[in-house]
């Protein structure tokens, strides 16, 4: 299971229309995507705080969730209300069904530098090493 948590933080004013965005984005997200497990966004207490959950059967699921047209097209769209997002890779603990915490599935060399240029482009955030793909 490959599962992570992502800390939002909206630009001021900009909260109405980054929660319509993540409603679209999560009906879409699990009627068209078998390997998601769970995802969902909530409203923090500190204003302006959002978390999302995200959980998938496996990496492979996660990179095919983030290459999806929903997911490009509503990232796309939140990206101007993000001030900021911090992402962090949850390893579950027992029980559970893996137990190889932060494995992570082969991708082809042929194909990780396009996938790397076309993630760069579309997410400028810092990202961290278990990502896998930048």
């Amino acid at each position: 299971m490959f599962v992570l948590h992502a800390h939002v933080t909206i630009v001021p004013g900009g909260e109405a229309a980054f929660e319509a965005l993540a409603r679209r984005l999560v009906v879409a997200t699990l009627r068209a995507e078998p390997g998601v497990r769970r995802y969902e966004y909530f409203r923090l207490t500190e204003p302006r705080q959002y978390l999302t959950v995200l959980a998938f059967e496996d990496h492979a699921a996660f990179i095919e969730h983030q290459a999806s047209e929903h997911h490009v097209a509503l990232t796309d769209a939140m990206k101007p209300l993000m001030e900021h997002i911090s992402l962090e890779r949850l390893d579950p603990i027992a029980p559970g069904p893996s137990d190889e915490p932060g494995a992570i599935a082969e991708v082809p060399s042929d194909v990780l530098e396009d996938r790397r240029e076309r993630y760069r482009a579309r997410y400028p955030f810092p990202v961290a090493s278990w990502w896998g793909i930048v």
